[in-house]
């Protein structure tokens, strides 16, 4: 269950937001509500919150000054924050500052929606007393050739993505090859409308991996509608190709599964037509070898590459792990 609290002078802006929340789904709830930041900060000791969403512009103290204060107090706190297009430049100093997210004014249902199930599937990726966060155990599994890791390290990763409910049914992985000012958040928001788990994964700016779940009452055209849903609702500056995988059941699969997405990928770009989104599945077995060495030498040096930049990717945790 996420734990929201609200924070808005206007009234009006406060039920609205809680009314969106409540018909979002039954995994969030809306804690507490405050007309002003001064009033959160009297209750802040007794408030149950994973997220909270403020307005930047309030009076006596702004929804920024907050955010400063909350950082001090509540550093685990995820915050969001409610910005009007006249006052947007408030919402890039809060971004700076470190918030989670920025929601324009009229609140977009689908924007909420994508929010609200991010910090959810952040806060299921928490530290759970290993080495290696959740997050990392998937990271690890989906971009490293499984003969280059330690097989325990492989089997303890496994152990903990299958009690994630990411992984408890089948599950395919799509290919976002191409370019556009922030890939992670258009992906985010095209895929808010799948009523289903799923999470996205990048590997550099142009690249990303999204895994989602694929159930067992699911039909053989699920994996081409999500995709081709999750091509229409990129914007329309995005410049580049989605490739599916074949549906597998075990995260020890994941490495396979994004191989394929990125031969589909590939061949999408070198078809005939120049085609936006492929499946795997449709692939020409001579092609698909080509597609495949192409693709595996293209994502090892991509991957060797993002590992080595700034401790951000799983190489870094692997090697921890290995010498503590």
């Amino acid at each position: 269950m996420l734990k929201i609290v609200l924070v808005d002078d206007e009234e009006r802006i406060r039920l609205g937001l809680a009314k969106l929340i409540s018909q979002a789904g039954k995994d969030y709830q809306v804690t507490a509500v405050y007309s002003g930041a001064n009033e959160l900060l009297d209750d802040l000791d007794s408030m149950e919150a994973d997220l909270l969403i403020t307005d930047i512009k309030m009076p006596n103290m702004s929804g920024l000054e907050l955010v400063g204060k909350l950082q001090a107090l509540r550093p685990k706190l995820r915050i969001a924050v409610l910005s009007g297009f006249d006052d947007f430049s408030f919402a890039r100093k809060a971004l700076r500052l470190g918030v989670e997210d920025y929601l324009l004014k009229p609140v977009d249902t689908g924007e909420l929606g994508c929010l609200l199930l991010k910090v959810m599937q952040e806060l299921e990726r928490e530290p759970l007393g290993g080495e290696i966060r959740q997050e990392d155990q998937l990271r690890l599994l989906l971009f490293n050739d499984p003969d280059n890791l330690p097989r325990q390290l492989q089997e303890d990763a496994c152990r903990v993505l299958e009690q994630t409910r990411l992984f408890q049914d089948h599950f395919a992985v799509f290919a976002v090859h191409g370019s556009s000012s922030d890939l992670l958040r258009d992906i985010r928001f095209a895929a808010g409308v799948w009523q289903r788990e799923w999470t996205a994964e990048p590997l550099s700016d142009r690249e990303a991996a999204v895994i989602v779940t694929i159930g067992e009452h699911d039909h053989a055209r699920t994996v081409s509608e999500l995709g081709q849903t999750l091509l229409h609702r990129l914007p329309s500056s995005f410049r580049g190709r989605v490739g599916a995988g074949e549906v597998h059941r075990m995260p020890n699969r994941l490495r396979e599964a994004y191989r394929q997405a990125i031969a589909a990928v590939q061949q999408a770009w070198y078809a005939d037509g120049k085609r936006l989104f492929e499946l795997y599945g449709r692939l020409p077995k001579e092609g698909y070898r080509r597609n495949v060495a192409q693709s595996l030498v293209a994502l090892d040096r991509e991957a060797g590459e993002a590992q080595a930049s700034a401790g951000l990717y799983p190489s870094v945790h692997v090697r921890q792990a290995l010498v503590g």
